[in-house]
């Protein structure tokens, strides 16, 4: 295979029959990097294990940093300076929403008074927001973008107090939600998150009690 003139150069500073040190090893590899961008290092281990034997196979799970679009906390014990304190974070933050009804009116006996109806719900929301931390040519930055859109169903019983005026009950049973986020770290790192689900269960929590007022 042909190799390109910067990986021979590369190659000729590294000896194959000395075992380096983990320190030693990624030093090397900082000396002879010649992108312009953070380059990433391939770590590979030769285990010796028999992966056709369960006892001998490994699993593990990594959570990266970036992807997720939500924030996480580390809490770091280090000494002398960190150079991390309030005075370099800053955080701004605006979001929308707006939402719209449709209801279905089934009235009980011939008064009217009492009666039940059935609500359809849609909810549209979005926001951006901006994390920087740090400061000079350590500063790092964070802009996040999102909307979200909901659609549900909550019947409920209503008591007409008089041609204005009700009390009313209803609770969410039926909901289709879905939220897309997009976060970009330093103007080079992108990362996404689509999420979507559903509920059929009666949430006690969404039971909402009120007077309405109809003009």
């Amino acid at each position: 295979m042909k190799r390109g003139k910067k990986y021979v150069e590369a190659a000729k500073n590294i000896d194959r029959q000395t075992l380096y040190e983990a320190a030693d090893a990624i030093s090397l590899v900082k000396k002879n990097a010649t992108a312009k961008f953070d380059e990433t290092i391939e770590a590979h281990i030769r285990t010796g294990c028999d992966g056709r034997h369960a006892e001998q196979q490994i699993r593990g799970a990594v959570v990266l940093p970036h992807g997720t679009g939500k924030t996480k906390k580390v809490l770091v014990f280090a000494k002398g300076d960190t150079n991390y304190d309030v005075d370099n974070l800053y955080q701004v933050s605006q979001n929308y929403s707006a939402m719209a009804c449709f209801r279905n009116y089934f009235s009980f006996g011939r008064s009217h008074r009492f009666g039940m109806f059935n609500e359809v719900q849609m909810q549209f929301g979005g926001g951006q927001s901006k994390i920087l931390n740090g400061s000079g040519d350590d500063l790092t930055g964070t802009y996040s973008k999102s909307w979200n859109m909901n659609i549900g169903l909550a019947p409920g019983l209503v008591m007409f107090l008089n041609n204005y005026s009700a009390v009313e009950v209803n609770v969410g049973l039926l909901g289709f939600n879905y939220s897309h986020t997009k976060s970009t770290t330093d103007q080079i790192y992108d990362a996404k998150v689509d999420n979507k689900n559903a509920n059929f269960k009666i949430n006690l929590f969404s039971i909402t009690f009120g007077v309405t007022f109809y003009l």
